[in-house]
């Protein structure tokens, strides 16, 4: 199968669907479930996959891949609707997953943004102090009005911000 991209010089062409490609349709399916975050999927096709297929990362890393992606997807949802116990507990078993690493700033910073744009002040407060920092793009997106709002700038100022901060766009516009 072919399709045409912008710029007919550069086609596309699907690895499944080419002859001879190195992609089967079971490590493509593993892949997708996986970076989803759905671990009770991987673990099925898991376990369904037929004798002699290969793929191309050992089958644990699918599933360590699921796990993690599910407690991002977990932790993001309790964020935007400002569930703070849900997002301890939370990180709380992301924590204590021996086969996950610790969250980093950088795992919980869309879960911030989702918890500025939403007005979550306790939300941005309990992630600030996990050691997310402010950074650009959470004050850019965050609820101006509204209840909550001047929750969330409070915290961002508590945590360090600069108000007359800006990268080429003012920090509020």
């Amino acid at each position: 199968m072919e399709m045409q991209t912008d710029n007919p010089r550069l086609p596309y062409t699907d690895p499944v669907a080419a002859g001879g490609a190195s992609v089967s349709a079971e490590s493509l399916a593993l892949h997708g479930a996986s970076g989803a975050g759905d671990v009770s999927r991987v673990r099925a096709l898991l376990s369904s996959l037929p004798a002699g297929v290969s793929l191309p990362v050992p089958a644990a890393q699918y599933l360590g891949q699921a796990r993690f992606r599910s407690a991002a997807n977990d932790l993001r949802d309790a964020s935007a609707a400002g569930d703070v116990e849900a997002m301890r507990s939370v990180l709380r078993a992301w924590r204590a997953d021996p086969s996950l690493r610790d969250p980093s700033a950088g795992d919980m910073d869309t879960a911030l943004i989702l918890a500025a744009q939403n007005a979550r002040g306790a939300a941005v407060r309990l992630l600030l102090g996990e050691g997310v920092p402010v950074g650009l793009t959470a004050p850019k997106l965050a609820a101006k009005e509204g209840d909550g709002a001047a929750e969330v700038f409070q915290a961002f100022l508590d945590h360090g911000w600069n108000v007359n901060s800006f990268d080429r766009i003012p920090a509020l516009q």
